[in-house]
């Protein structure tokens, strides 16, 4: 709860919606066996030897014991003679912050006088919940004969802010050798509610007990039960017991009305149970908030509902009965609430029959269901336009046909054999094609999928395939924290991996599968990636992946004991990649899967950027990525014959043509460097060393970047160095002014659109990227350029022409 407050207050602060607002519904539960706190106990002898009186007081705090716990308790007693019976004895209780019985309250106090005499003691009781319910009450207890006790209620009051329930008059409560008697007790509230019972109940002969209720609200209830769930309505109801204990005849109803449940409208009920000659007979109707009949249903069954103890089973020989029927009964109006799906909607119809006898019970019924729609909220998974229809007939439930829509069509058929009620089997399949299994902003899924599942229910097998037609993921931000700087030479993936599983793995599953599950799968699912698939981190990189001709990843779960893992490989391609805000093509990499449970995904990547020098032409700058999927590791090195110190690459990095140029600004024999030397020298090394400061700005409004995306729905964000003549190295465009600034967005799965801006005047930029399949990209925009006009111009503080560039590439690529 302290977490979720503190996630709330942030994005209060930052502008966002709040989110799932966490509330304590119960006290959590002590250990019986703790005990904790301090007592001090004190008390005095007052007298001489023929009265002698006593006075004890006991003070506690932070007390735990058996289960319960109270902040501070103080209590006290006094008698003027503690050897006469009929002496008067005065005591005290006063306790703060109770916790009893799952239930909290902040004050309880109790005072009372008394004598032993007649085994008589009254008392005054007031409990304080918290600042909107409170509770008193006035009455006697006394004892006046071995295993009969009596309690009299002169008062009762119980306050729920402006509602008021009282005890109208004085009654009584008599336990007599089991028997239980009740004088006519009657509470009513401030709103016109009331509660009556009146009860004989003795150990042996005719009993009765009378119940009545009207006009209670379930609100209350729940306060009294210190329960935090947002319902509400109007009960009322009935009970007549009367007979014996060991065959009593019981007529009883119950109705509901103005029932909600998280802000939505339930039916209302009405039920009647009748009870006589060991049969319960049960009848029940519900309607909607405009009168109609939405379900009915009726039971005759045989049991035996003594009020005393009974041998053997309480289900009795006889013909079971029973007939539950739904017409068109509204999904929408359950007061369904979760946080795994939403959106319930749909019309169901049902007929269910019971027949046969407890050991050998028939069931027949038909099922539909029209128009259904559920979205699940954890993927953004939206089906609509269900329509399904069962049957059940004698021990099988037949799943006719399952018909829905998730932007693709879904389909589902099965069986359940019931003849082992305990023990359902299961057969059932499910298709679908061009399914959108993933909607929302960390992915945007659309695949087929064709599975099998056969087994029980506790160890249910489900086998099959699916295959990502398109869509990317972005399920985890990228956590700086885990990322190493290495050279290539040390980075892990260069080593062997081993695959193999530790050797306590099949020890804890032996262990697992000793406690067994209700319902357990046991999957073995097979995945294809096609191409058209990408991985999203926002800012960082939106690389493309994808499983080759012939192969798959493979996934095993179990659940019996919590055993998961994926065997396979998943190329990556292309797509970009940034680090220190330039860009990088993914040229080649995969994504391999060990198989073995909690084996991590090993890492192999080779991003490239294409930088131009004069004297040394086109070369690559590489950026090697290696490790694992939890702690990855990144180095630079250059693709060229001689090498370059890995301190210099560094420098390499604020150089590149931008996305909508073929060339990169080259540079005059004024501003060359040495062709054999790895460093970067001249002007066009004192524009690299120059253009850093932008690429540390960038680096810096990287994280701001991070959260504007998150803020403004951003896919990329990034500022990278000006791509400018090197002859500009002194001026203002040469430095942190001239920095490109570019903020994207994918509007599609396959198309791109960014803004660019400078740091200096300039006119702004755009950037869109399209993709038609695999095979065919087309780049186009319009970018900032500044230009280096005249070589007598030389030592200028800032660029004579600033003008954008257009341009527009069609890409096709092979794969080989």
């Amino acid at each position: 709860m302290r977490r979720a407050d503190a996630v709330r207050i942030e994005r209060l602060a930052l502008g966002l919606p709040e989110g799932v607002t966490l509330a304590l519904d119960t006290v959590p539960p002590l250990r019986r066996d703790s005990l904790a706190g301090s007592l001090r106990v004190s008390g005095r002898l007052i007298g001489n030897v023929k009265q002698t009186g006593i006075a004890a007081s006991v003070i506690g705090r932070d007390l735990v014991a058996r289960g319960s716990s109270a902040r501070a308790l103080q209590a006290s007693v006094a008698t003027a003679d503690f050897r006469r019976t009929d002496a008067p004895l005065r005591f005290t209780l006063d306790a703060d912050s109770v916790h009893v019985a799952g239930r909290a309250f902040e004050k309880v106090e109790s005072a009372g006088i008394g004598t032993w005499k007649g085994r008589r003691m009254s008392a005054v009781v007031r409990v304080r919940q918290d600042s909107l319910v409170s509770y008193a009450a006035n009455g006697e207890y006394s004892q006046p004969a071995s295993g009969v006790h009596v309690v009299q209620l002169d008062s009762l009051r119980a306050t729920f802010d402006t509602l008021v329930w009282r005890l109208t008059n004085p009654t009584s409560l008599r336990l007599d050798h089991g028997g239980v008697a009740v004088k006519s007790i009657e509470l009513r509230s401030s709103s016109g509610g009331r509660i009556w019972a009146s009860a004989q109940v003795p150990e042996k002969g005719p009993i009765f007990l009378n119940v009545e209720a009207d006009g209670v609200r379930i609100a209350t209830l729940l306060q009294t039960l210190q329960r935090d769930v947002d319902a509400d309505g109007v009960v009322s109801a009935s009970a007549l017991v009367q007979g014996t204990r060991a065959l009593p005849t019981i007529g009883g109803r119950a109705d509901l009305r103005a029932a909600r449940f998280e802000g939505r409208r339930a039916p209302d009920v009405d039920v009647t149970l009748s009870y006589r000659d060991r049969v319960a007979a049960l009848n029940a109707v519900a309607r909607d908030s405009m009168g109609r009949q939405v379900l009915s249903g009726r039971a005759a069954l045989p049991l035996d509902l003594a009020l005393t103890s009974v041998k053997g089973s309480r289900r009795l020989d006889g013909p079971l009965a029973g007939q539950v029927v739904l017409d068109s009964f509204s999904l929408a109006s359950l007061p369904l609430s979760s946080r795994k799906f939403t959106g319930v909607q749909g019309k169901v119809g049902a007929e269910v029959r019971l027949g046969g006898t407890w050991r050998e019970p028939k069931y027949t019924g038909r099922g539909g269901l029209r128009d259904g729609a559920i979205t699940l909220a954890d993927i953004g998974m939206s089906v609509k336009g269900g329509t399904a229809d069962l049957s059940l007939v004698g021990d099988t439930l037949r799943l006719d046909s399952l018909v829905a829509r998730a932007r693709g069509p879904i389909r589902a058929s099965g069986t359940v054999d019931l003849s082992k009620p305990s023990h359902p089997f299961v057969r059932m399949s499910a298709s679908g094609e061009d399914v959108r299994v993933m909607n929302q902003r960390r992915g945007l899924v659309d695949a087929d999928f064709d599975i099998t599942a056969i087994g029980p229910l506790d160890a249910l097998r489900v086998t099959g395939g699916g295959e990502m037609l398109g869509g990317y993921l972005a399920l985890k931000q990228f956590r700086k924290d885990l990322l190493r700087v290495k050279s290539p030479g040390d980075l892990s993936f260069l080593t062997v991996f081993d695959t193999t599983a530790p050797p306590g793995d099949s020890a804890l599953v032996a262990l697992a599968r000793r406690v067994p599950r209700k319902v357990a799968l046991v999957a073995d699912l097979t995945m294809v990636i096609d191409r058209g698939n990408y991985y999203r981190n926002r800012p960082d990189a939106n690389t493309e992946f994808f499983t080759g001709d012939g192969e798959a990843v493979i996934a095993h779960i179990d659940q019996r004991s919590d055993d998961q893992w994926a065997v396979g490989f998943v190329r990556i391609p292309g797509g970009v990649a940034f680090f220190r805000t330039q860009p990088f093509v993914p040229a080649r990499g995969s994504l391999t899967f060990g198989p073995h449970t909690d084996a991590v995904g090993i890492v192999q990547e080779i991003g490239e950027r294409m930088l131009w020098e004069a004297g040394r032409g086109w070369f690559p700058l590489q950026m090697v990525t290696g490790g694992t999927s939890k702690a990855p590791a990144v180095g630079l090195e250059s693709g060229t014959l001689f090498p370059i110190r890995g301190r210099e690459l560094n420098g390499y990095l604020t150089q590149g043509r931008t996305s909508t140029s073929l060339i990169q600004h080259a540079t005059t024999s004024l501003a060359g460097s040495e062709s054999w030397s790895g460093q970067l020298g001249g002007l066009t090394g004192a524009l690299a060393r120059r253009q850093q400061g932008a690429t540390a700005l960038g680096v810096v409004l990287h994280d701001i970047g991070t959260g504007t995306t998150k803020e403004y729905g951003l896919d990329a964000f990034s500022v990278s160095p000006a791509d400018v003549p090197p002859e500009l190295v002194y001026g203002k465009t040469g430095g942190v002014r001239g920095a490109l600034v570019e903020g994207g967005r994918y509007m599609t799965t396959d198309r791109y659109m960014a803004g660019q801006i400078r740091l200096t005047t300039g006119i702004p930029g755009f950037r869109i990227a399209q993709r038609f399949g695999t095979t065919y990209r087309i780049d186009l925009g319009l970018e900032p350029r500044f230009l280096f006009r005249a070589p007598e111009e030389l030592g200028i503080t800032h660029p004579t022409l600033r003008t954008g560039v257009f341009g527009a590439f069609l890409t096709r690529s092979w794969d080989f």
